[in-house]
């Protein structure tokens, strides 16, 4: 399934159910905590390895 088709409907069950879906940039995820945002380039160890 296609990353677009995949968020349409992730977004439309979640609608149906009432939970809000928030949509964030995909730059620097990798290296940004998810939970106080700070950012640590030691999080990506290497390529593909987390």
């Amino acid at each position: 399934m296609a990353f677009d088709r995949f968020t349409k409907i992730l977004t439309y069950k979640a609608k149906v159910e009432g939970i809000e879906v928030v949509e964030v940039s995909e730059r620097d995820t990798s290296k940004t905590c998810w939970i106080c945002g700070r950012e640590d380039d030691s999080q990506r160890v290497q390529r593909g390895l987390y």
